[in-house]
């Protein structure tokens, strides 16, 4: 058994023997000179949401590096960043951390927004570089998204009458569509129509129907009705000339309308022009 006898000795005694001395020696290790530290969730988990829908989280940082009057554990932020395998489902929304210094004990927020572009789960990292050991931390990001939800069909419409697909047919629509606005009749028989336009991408076909206008109102059926098929996006020119059409393009006033689709049957919104023929 072992214990002081006094702040200046120490006696161990057992066995038949005591033993009792002052000459000790303690040995021990200095801590080293303050440098800073940082403190971050290893990960962030956003949950599930559905396609398109945002969720916002917030990824605290934290100084805490051994306090110091001198200020050598003071933790220096200089700037975060999103990477990894889906960096474009995340977003730095909001930041107080970026460019400042805190001392020991004090924080800051990352703010993250999570959007999902398409169902199933995501990941990225947010990058933190810092003066702490190391230069840089890395908090894991991830997150779940689900599909849109289909829209009921109409009260009244039969079984199976809402059809797969409809939001993205919706969403295709030409752009900038251009023609000559006013041509004679003796053009028209001789060139036709010609128009120019953009198309957005997905596109697989056009739907073209030329329709006669009369005291300002449209025709529903139509003078003339095909479709072109397309090959990429971008900048399409295509002239209609078929012998219906510049056989039935009389004086007067037609609408020319333009529907995009991925097929005859899916297509999207439609887009329009006129062009008057006159008779010379």
């Amino acid at each position: 058994m072992g214990s002081p006898t006094n702040f200046n000795a120490f006696r161990v005694s057992g066995g038949g023997a005591t033993a009792t001395t002052d000459q000790m020696t303690v040995e021990g290790k200095l801590a080293g000179a303050p440098v800073p530290a940082i403190d971050t969730p290893a990960a962030t988990d956003f949950a599930s949401t559905t396609v398109g829908v945002p969720v916002i989280k917030n990824v605290t940082v934290t100084s805490f590096g051994v306090p110091d009057a001198a200020g050598a554990s003071n933790l220096t932020i200089n700037g975060v960043g999103v990477g990894g395998a889906n960096p474009t489902e995340f977003a730095v929304v909001g930041d107080t951390c970026s460019g400042h210094t805190f001392p020991s004990g004090q924080s800051c927020t990352v703010n993250v927004r999570y959007t999902p572009g398409s169902p199933g789960a995501k990941s990225a990292v947010l990058g933190i570089a810092h003066n702490a050991a190391g230069g840089a931390t890395e908090v894991l990001l991830r997150g779940d998204a689900t599909p849109l939800p289909v829209p009921a069909a109409p009260v009244g419409a039969p079984l199976g009458a809402q059809v797969a697909g409809a939001p993205a047919r919706s969403a295709l629509a030409v752009s900038k569509l251009r023609t000559t606005h006013r041509m004679t009749r003796r053009r028209a028989l001789r060139r036709g129509l010609r128009l120019s336009m953009r198309v957005p991408q997905g596109t697989e076909v056009l739907k073209i129907a030329v329709l006669r206008v009369r005291k300002g109102h449209v025709n529903r059926k139509p003078v003339w009705l095909g479709f072109r098929v397309v090959s990429r996006a971008g900048l399409y020119r295509v002239r209609l000339d078929s012998r219906a059409l510049r056989r039935r393009l009389k004086a007067g006033l037609y609408q020319v309308n333009v529907t995009p689709g991925v097929s005859r049957k899916d297509l999207g919104r439609t887009v329009t022009t006129r062009i008057r023929v006159t008779r010379r």
